[in-house]
């Protein structure tokens, strides 16, 4: 009897979370086709949905409101709280914790 409650434990299927994302904050990485090159490297900020697209595939108001790219955008419950725009370089120059102080605020 113990191993037939062994064998179905197994088989029960479980979900198992190694890190605790908030799926209300999401950190959106806009760059353009041309400026792949300066792309930067946002794959290990923990906790937030972590997305990214091009310039080219945006609406004409949100290119409009784009000075430079690339350019990150912090959105909390669908709203943007914060974003980090490149210079004239069109390289952003900020850090994984730059980010991380931002979000822990939230």
């Amino acid at each position: 009897m113990k191993y037939l409650a062994l064998i179905l434990l197994f088989l029960i299927p479980c979900e198992v979370n190694t890190y605790s994302e908030k799926p209300d904050i999401r950190l959106v990485h806009v760059n353009a086709e041309w400026n792949k090159a300066n792309d930067i490297d946002i794959k290990s900020v923990d906790g937030v949905r972590i997305e990214f697209t091009t310039l080219e595939a945006q609406s004409i108001e949100f290119k409009n409101q784009v000075k430079s790219v690339p350019i990150l955008i912090l959105y909390n419950k669908e709203k943007a709280v914060y974003n980090w725009q490149a210079d004239l370089s069109f390289r952003l120059n900020i850090t994984k914790d730059d980010i991380r102080k931002i979000i822990n605020k939230l």
